[in-house]
């Protein structure tokens, strides 16, 4: 798997947004090969790395990624979605329910 970033930009928010080029021999890479590539590629930590849109390019073994790479794991929990995280394979942590009891008395 070849992987090329196309554009990074720095944005208000503590992370930055890569568009990446990824080129592929046989079937498209799952998210978690992505964002291990794409950690190594733009040094930083795969659990930071958030892979928003796959789109392949029709006949050809090539694929556009969208991705940001955070700054730190808070950053990260707060700003996403819990479903976002999820299909990226990271947990937010919830409350448990003895601590939400206590939290609430």
């Amino acid at each position: 798997m070849d992987v090329k970033i196309i554009s990074q930009n720095k944005v208000t928010l503590p992370r930055q947004e890569l568009l990446v080029e990824v080129s592929y021999e046989e079937i498209t890479p799952s998210r978690a090969q992505l964002k291990r590539s794409i950690a190594t590629k733009a040094k930083a930590k795969e659990g930071l790395v958030i892979v928003k849109s796959i789109k392949n390019h029709y006949g050809s073994r090539t694929a556009l990624v969208s991705t940001y790479v955070y700054d730190t794991e808070n950053a990260m929990k707060a700003i996403e979605f819990p479903k976002v995280l999820n299909k990226n394979g990271i947990k937010k942590e919830e409350p448990k329910l003895e601590e939400a009891k206590e939290a609430s008395e």
